[in-house]
């Protein structure tokens, strides 16, 4: 009932707020590299790793329950851009480029007046990719990583320093505006600079080399649980890093008279693991806690605060900025607007992965090997995770299983092979709208761009 009562009041005061201003709201979009919300103070963290968004939740609506539609950087935010799911907008591995044909959020906002800005860091935003349409400021000076140290950049104060530049020196005081800004320093190998490198460092830590976190070999399965603890610590410390320039920002928003007539989204691209299900990083699997994301909108105004614990995607995000925009997609969307006051029965969402290796061929392109398709659907209690190409399908009851431990698809009083033709007839709907648009082919790559992939371990 609460989820139903707090949905209704967002939608009537969204709706009143946009009725009474002559201008829509000012919106900014933040998407925080590989941050969980159990490691914000938000969603319960008792540490205090996140003052800035917690401070900004304390005026904003938190969605418990929310998660990405994958467990890595580029096909979530060709998601959140497109409001379709990874199959439908096509843009899957590491060499993929996001189609012109399909209208991204940022060209939807500038047709309807919006100043659309972008300040990104990490290389897969990078305009190769394609996610750059629609900005008419696009910066990702804070993305050209260094070949050998992809992974102990500190991206911050470039950041701040773009974000700064769009506000004092680029914004046009006669057009609202939408700003995305994409923060990549929690991403591994977790090196926060000082004094967050100790912050988080208790005596029960056991310190751990992680350099080259990913590929290195130190960090494995058979750490100890005092290494783990410090290898969080060094994690907590880059997210306490990045929340310190999130504060600096928000000042500036403040400064600058914007925040109460601007909607601030933060959101993650995707979760973090730390061998819950014998995994480290990301892009490995479907599982809470590689999918699970914070999400916290502070609406304009005095719109409606609190916590909401309805289901929820990130492909809402798309049809959700529209309404608050006042604008409308031209062609298909797959998320719901949470300004819609009351969820479909039913309700469900999807999630995919591609996992797999890239060789370099004789005479051009790349071989895809070790290929793993992964899918899952998400429906009320239940959560149904499949790999035809591992014969794995895992079934959970989320309500009583909160991370996912019990696989309980043995049983024969839950509704397993319903979720699976819901997982069918739901792919069948994304190749269709696929279909319809035509591939973006591959990014067109330089070398820097192509060895930083190597670093982070996604092609050989």
């Amino acid at each position: 009932m609460w989820i139903v009562f707090a949905g209704l009041i967002v939608a009537v005061a969204a709706w009143w707020f946009l009725l009474r201003t002559e201008q829509p709201p000012n919106i900014v979009l933040i998407t925080l590299e590989s941050v969980r919300p159990d490691h914000l103070g938000c969603g319960g963290c008792p540490q205090a790793v996140s003052p800035a968004v917690d401070a900004l939740a304390e005026e904003a609506m938190i969605y418990d329950d929310a998660h990405a539609v994958t467990s890595w950087t580029l096909p979530t935010h060709a998601s959140i851009f497109t409001g379709l799911y990874p199959t439908a907008h096509q843009t899957t591995g590491p060499f993929s480029r996001l189609e012109d044909n399909y209208t991204t959020l940022a060209e939807i906002l500038s047709e309807k007046g919006y100043q659309c800005g972008a300040v990104i860091s990490g290389p897969y935003l990078k305009t190769a990719h394609g996610l750059h349409q629609g900005f008419e400021y696009y910066n990702e000076s804070a993305s050209a990583l260094s070949q050998s140290s992809a992974h102990a950049d500190v991206t911050c104060p470039q950041m701040e320093t773009g974000l700064r530049h769009f506000l004092t020196r680029l914004r046009d005081p006669e057009r609202p505006f939408f700003l995305f800004a994409y923060f990549w320093d929690p991403h591994y190998d977790y090196i926060p600079p000082q004094p967050y490198d100790r912050m988080f460092v208790t005596e029960d830590c056991e310190p751990i080399d992680v350099n080259e976190y990913e590929k290195g070999g130190i960090v494995t399965s058979k750490a100890t649980p005092g290494e783990i603890k410090y290898i969080v610590s060094q994690y907590d410390g880059e997210i306490r890093w990045t929340d310190h320039h999130l504060h600096r920002f928000f000042q500036l928003l403040k400064a600058q008279g914007l925040w109460d007539n601007t909607v601030v989204i933060v959101t993650s691209d995707h979760g973090e693991e730390f061998y819950e299900h014998d995994w480290k990083g990301h892009k490995n699997n479907l599982y809470v806690e590689a999918i699970h994301v914070p999400l916290v909108i502070k609406f304009p105004g005095s719109l409606p605060r609190g916590r909401d614990s309805r289901l929820v995607s990130q492909l809402d995000l798309f049809p959700t900025i529209l309404d608050l925009a006042g604008a409308e997609s031209p062609g298909p969307h797959q998320g719901r607007s949470l300004l819609e006051s009351v969820p479909a029965e039913g309700h469900a969402i999807y999630h995919e992965l591609l996992t797999a290796r890239y060789f370099p061929k004789e005479g051009g392109g790349w071989e895809q090997r070790y290929v793993r398709n992964w899918y899952g659907v998400r429906e009320g209690e239940y959560k149904l995770v499949t790999v035809a190409e591992e014969r794995r399908t895992e079934l959970y009851n989320v309500a009583d299983d909160p991370r996912e431990r019990a696989n309980i698809i043995a049983r024969d009083d839950v509704p397993k092979n319903r979720l699976m033709g819901q997982i069918q007839l739901w792919n069948q709907d994304c190749q269709a709208i696929a279909k319809a648009y035509g591939s973006g082919g591959d990014a067109q790559l330089d070398e820097d761009a192509l060895e930083n992939l190597r670093s982070l371990g996604y092609i050989q």
